[in-house]
């Protein structure tokens, strides 16, 4: 582990033990089925469109769910790294 996330680390729990409710957080979405294999999702004041593309039967007017999930990962890496300067993250998959 490196001096600088263990250093995050201690500074992390002195802080969530000197005020526990800034540890709390709550995470909600709402997702209504639309035509075919579209959803439309609201993310606090952000609304989405996933959908499939047009290859795996939708009709491409969004990200597909697997994309979300891989964009989340990728910004979850972005972030973990902005203290130590700009990075680019690249997140894929393969089918077998």
């Amino acid at each position: 582990m490196s001096n600088e996330l263990r250093d995050l680390i201690i500074q992390t729990q002195a802080a969530i033990k000197k005020d526990a409710d800034k540890a709390k957080a709550s995470f909600q979405t709402r997702s209504h089925p639309g035509d075919g294999l579209r959803s439309e999702v609201s993310i606090r004041q952000h609304d989405l469109v996933i959908d499939e593309q047009e290859s795996l039967g939708g009709t491409d007017t969004g990200p597909n769910p697997v994309e979300l999930v891989l964009t989340a990962l990728g910004s979850c890496q972005d972030r973990r790294r902005c203290k130590t300067g700009p990075a680019r993250t690249h997140c894929g998959t393969r089918r077998p």
